[in-house]
């Protein structure tokens, strides 16, 4: 049996941003955009955790030691931040500044210092979040005798609802948004996504979540 180093066994234990979307986006059925709003949704809720493949080491317990070197937990940067185009494993800090406290002018020179760097994820607990689907199971999840229709169905109602109470949408918006709309967004067929839309606005907790 061959040897396997340490650093291969930490790579093989990891996922990179370009391969937990992938995974995510093949085992929801969804785009781009709605795997990186899960994944983004999975670190703010604690669920998920990401690192820096490149963090700095810090040996100093006392109680001034800095900042711990971690990429954001908020759901936002994951779904909005930008894609290194050399590298697509390697996305943009986000600012180290508070945009309403400096003016654009201290915020163009703090920018300058913002790098791309490359995160990377537990394999296993990306597998146990999303499991993924082979000779018509799902690994890691309950067994049901249900058809590919109905899991979509479940999928994209847990997607809205979660739109709904993250505030991401109000149920007023999401009643209005257009089914072509519906089906880019969630991605599901016109007709699984406008019955999904019908039971969640539906539920009593959505019911006044309207538009102001």
């Amino acid at each position: 049996m061959r040897y396997v180093s340490k650093s291969e066994r930490k790579t093989a234990s990891e996922m990179t941003w370009t391969e937990i979307v992938k995974h995510v986006r093949d085992a929801t059925a969804c785009d781009d955009s709605a795997a990186r709003r899960q994944i983004g949704e999975a670190i703010e809720d604690g669920r998920l955790t990401a690192q820096w493949s490149d963090a700095r080491v810090n040996r100093n317990l006392s109680p001034l030691s800095p900042i711990p070197d971690v990429p954001p937990r908020n759901a936002d940067y994951w779904q909005e931040c930008e894609i290194d185009g050399g590298d697509p494993d390697r996305v943009l800090e986000p600012p180290p500044y508070d945009a309403a406290m400096v003016t654009k002018r201290h915020a163009k020179r703090l920018d300058k210092a913002r790098r791309f760097r490359k995160p990377v994820f537990q394999r296993n607990v990306v597998l146990q979040l999303w499991p993924i689907a082979t000779g018509g199971k799902r690994i890691g999840a309950v067994s049901r005798k249900r058809g590919a229709k109905s899991f979509q169905g479940d999928r994209v109602r847990d997607e809205m609802r979660n739109d709904l109470r993250k505030c991401h949408l109000t149920a007023q918006q999401l009643y209005d948004m257009k089914e072509v709309e519906l089906e880019a967004r969630y991605g599901a067929s016109r007709d699984t996504c406008r019955n999904a839309r019908n039971a969640v606005l539906a539920e009593s907790g959505f019911v006044d979540n309207s538009a102001k």
